[in-house]
């Protein structure tokens, strides 16, 4: 579709601490395979020459596994794929119930964004031919130690542009984002059940039945520029406190803590401003404004891990970013320098 719907589902908590031993028994394991070595000095010519050949598959073998249909919807060109790949897993994995299947193909993740693409294929004669269509979902996700992580959830979801409306197949892409302070998603195994296919968003008219459970790891690997920071922040004439910014080639976070003022003086500013009042500085003296409509805002005025109130604010860039190229971040009207 080119015309593709995005609707957002914020502050669900998801906590189910009596599920976490079932939870942890279908994580992903892994598996590493050593091969012994030969030396050989009179071959270390032809070693090197394979070794290049190698790297050059290694990089075209990556850039295969980042899926089209993500790099069409990201808008990446040839000079900036390269930037997605420390955050890509092919996943592969596929489950049927009531005749449906579900294959998930992908995951995308940084610190606080995760994109899935899946392929739905509903029974024979089904015609998938609407402009919208959602899952419910669940997910519970866990730091590389095994602890749960307790965070609310913003997701949303994309039909995929369809050669064939009128088959019983479609392409969908879940974004979720972590909406709590000081959440990072690097390296977390997160466990999703989806249920039904719904062609609304609060998921009152069903077009399928079914559930299909997964688990998911997602990459360990940071693409993106992470900066604790602790300064004060003048938001309309009220200070609070910036605690940390990140940015990765398709997400920009801000952390916030009160201040010598409530988070409460500030929201409405920020709601109003929150397109506008945020920006990135290029190096080479570019500005980068964020997206339109993409955003996510969640004030916390009361929090079991924290004394006091937190902020997290997220936005997606107007296109992929390198983010070594990235100087400053703009915030409301002031600048705070990366480092």
């Amino acid at each position: 579709m080119e015309n593709t719907k995005l609707n957002r589902v914020f502050d669900r908590v998801k906590l189910s601490p009596e599920r976490e031993e079932a939870i942890l028994a279908d994580l992903l394991r892994e598996e590493k395979e050593k091969r012994p070595m030969r030396k050989n000095r009179k071959l270390t010519a032809i070693f090197s020459v394979a070794a290049a050949m190698l790297l050059t598959l290694c990089a075209f073998a990556i850039a295969a596994a980042v899926e089209p249909e993500l790099l069409s919807y990201l808008g990446a060109e040839p000079e900036n794929e390269t930037l997605l790949y420390p955050s890509a897993v092919p996943l592969n994995m596929e489950k049927t119930s009531n005749g449906s299947t579900l294959r998930l193909r992908q995951v995308l993740a940084d610190r606080c964004n995760v994109m899935l693409l899946m392929d739905l294929t509903a029974p024979e004669g089904t015609v998938l031919s609407e402009d919208f269509y959602k899952m419910n979902d669940f997910q519970w996700a866990f730091d590389p130690n095994g602890k749960e992580i307790n965070s609310s959830w913003g997701t949303g979801w994309i039909l995929m542009e369809d050669e064939d409306p009128a088959d019983n197949k479609l392409t969908l892409l879940m974004t979720l984002q972590s909406s709590s302070h000081d959440v990072n998603l690097l390296g977390a195994k997160i466990k999703f059940r989806f249920e039904g296919l719904f062609k609304d968003n609060i998921c009152e008219q069903e077009v399928l039945q079914g559930s299909w459970n997964f688990t998911v790891r997602l990459s360990e690997e940071d693409s993106g520029i992470f900066c604790p920071v602790s300064l004060p922040l003048a938001i309309d004439g009220h200070t609070v406190y910036l605690t940390s910014v990140y940015v990765s080639p398709i997400s920009v976070m801000v952390d916030l803590t009160e201040g010598e003022e409530s988070l409460r003086e500030v929201k409405d500013t920020i709601w109003e401003d929150k397109e506008r009042g945020v920006a990135l500085l290029a190096e080479d003296g570019t500005r980068v404004e964020m997206q339109e409509g993409e955003y996510s805002l969640v004030l916390s005025y009361y929090s079991l891990d924290r004394e006091g109130e937190t902020g997290r604010l997220l936005f997606s860039p107007e296109k992929i970013i390198d983010p070594a190229t990235i100087k400053a971040v703009e915030l409301f009207g002031q600048t705070v320098r990366l480092s």
